[in-house]
């Protein structure tokens, strides 16, 4: 199939409405592939930049071409035929994938022309970088069953006289709080249990913990006369479920072209979404 260089002009134009749409000037337009009628002919322009700073409006000519070789002279003294023959002699921008023989960039540089190479990534432009990144995951998801309270039965009966209490866990470990002897919050149920989890690490077999609280400890009781109720301890069963996940970080998804200002040897990434790291 014929290459007609339309899919790469397609590809300049993007790329060049996404450096303008970082930048602060208004009534911006890039259109592609429009005739423009010079003093002496009409010219087919490849990309056409007209933009205003609030003050005077400025306009930029591309010319695209998706050529095999390099750029050689003669292509830039009829780029720069073409701009002296427009209205206004706008700014020229000469873009191209395979880069530019020594004479077309010093009558670019001489002429003020612009040279830009936009293509995608080579093994060469990734040295001193890391290309590709493999991250491999193992995590583990706790699992707790059994789940006891112990109640301190000696302060039960040295104050109640009673030690028949059985606390019923009613809603969630995250809506039960846990308080001091004066009544103040302390942390919520589910916080105290994490605490436990870490502590005791992560195993590949189930095992039985049981955690004792060396300061005072209640719970919100409300029945038998009883408000808060003193307690001993917490106990359940713990076992982690393991799940492994590979992430794949690949470069070429990230960086999908290079535009390089050739006359500064500058270079700007540019990911998929055509946004143009400047």
């Amino acid at each position: 199939m014929k290459n007609t260089g339309k899919e790469y002009e397609l590809v300049v134009q993007k790329v060049f409405q996404s450096i303008l749409d970082q930048k602060f000037v208004k009534n911006i337009t890039v259109q592609h592939d429009i005739t423009l009628q010079g003093k002496s002919t009409t010219h087919q322009i490849d990309v056409y930049w007209e933009f205003s700073d609030g003050i005077s409006t400025y306009a930029t000519i591309v010319q695209a071409k998706d050529y095999n070789s390099r750029v050689s002279q003669d292509k830039l003294l009829t780029f720069k035929g073409v701009i002296d023959d427009l209205p206004n002699h706008p700014k020229g921008i000469f873009v191209t994938k395979t880069g530019y023989q020594k004479g077309a960039k010093a009558y670019a540089e001489a002429n003020g022309i612009l040279l830009y190479e936009l293509r995608q990534p080579t093994d060469e432009d990734w040295e001193g970088y890391i290309r590709d990144i493999n991250i491999n995951m193992t995590m583990f998801s706790p699992h707790v069953s059994n789940f006891k309270i112990g109640i301190d039965s000696d302060w039960l009966k040295n104050n109640y006289h009673d030690t028949s209490v059985e606390i019923k866990i009613r809603g969630y470990a995250h809506e039960i709080m846990l308080y001091n002897e004066k009544n103040e919050a302390i942390a919520l149920l589910n916080e105290t249990i994490n605490s436990v989890i870490k502590k005791h690490g992560q195993g590949m077999s189930t095992k039985h913990i049981e955690e004792n609280f060396d300061e005072p400890i209640f719970i919100h009781y409300a029945k038998d006369g009883i408000d808060l109720l003193k307690l001993k301890n917490i106990s359940f069963d713990l076992s982690f479920n393991t799940y492994k996940e590979t992430i794949e970080i690949k470069g070429d998804d990230i960086v999908k072209f290079i535009l390089k200002d050739v006359l500064k040897d500058k270079i700007n990434n540019i990911d998929p979404s055509f946004h143009v790291h400047l």
